[in-house]
């Protein structure tokens, strides 16, 4: 729980560790509530040395740069997607299977595509949604080949995979 006073300088921020009242900030990134209040005495308990803040600045440097260097592959490492294609001449959406996300979204709608212009299919554009499990693309991809049926457009499912 974080609060900040009526000047708006100090923090009381909870955490397992137990409450901690510092000068800092406070916000909130995917979801995850984070305060960045650190006070002296903190800095020496959880790090087991002597953080001043001139000591601390860096350190919390590094710390900033190994959870933006750690953040890409955490979201990426459960990611599923499909990919479709449709063409609203012909009233057809090509589909993939779902597959675990192993490359970027641009990269797979680029791949997608150029499969569907070798094979002499048309299409208007690429899209390659992308959800956080198989489960959740299953529900997402059904739920898109419903909506397309009842506007009438017939789902051509592609044996496509990337990288193929």
């Amino acid at each position: 729980m974080m609060r900040t006073s009526e000047s708006g300088h100090w923090l009381d921020c909870s955490s397992a560790a137990g409450p901690v009242r510092a000068r800092g900030s406070c916000g909130v990134a995917n979801g995850i509530a984070l305060c960045s209040a650190l006070t002296r005495a903190n800095l020496h308990n959880r790090f087991g040395g002597d953080l001043t803040p001139a000591r601390a600045t860096p350190m919390r440097a590094l710390l900033a740069l190994a959870l933006m260097l750690s953040l890409p592959q955490m979201a990426f490492a459960g990611d599923w997607r499909y990919c479709l294609a449709p063409s609203h001449v012909e009233h057809k959406v090509y589909m993939s299977a779902p597959f675990p996300a192993t490359l970027p979204m641009d990269e797979l709608e680029s791949q997608f595509g150029r499969t569907l212009h070798q094979s002499g299919l048309h299409f208007d554009d690429v899209q390659c949604p992308r959800a956080p499990g198989e489960t959740a693309m299953l529900t997402m991809r059904q739920h898109a080949i419903v909506v397309n049926r009842e506007l009438g457009n017939e789902i051509v499912n592609l044996r496509w995979k990337p990288g193929s």
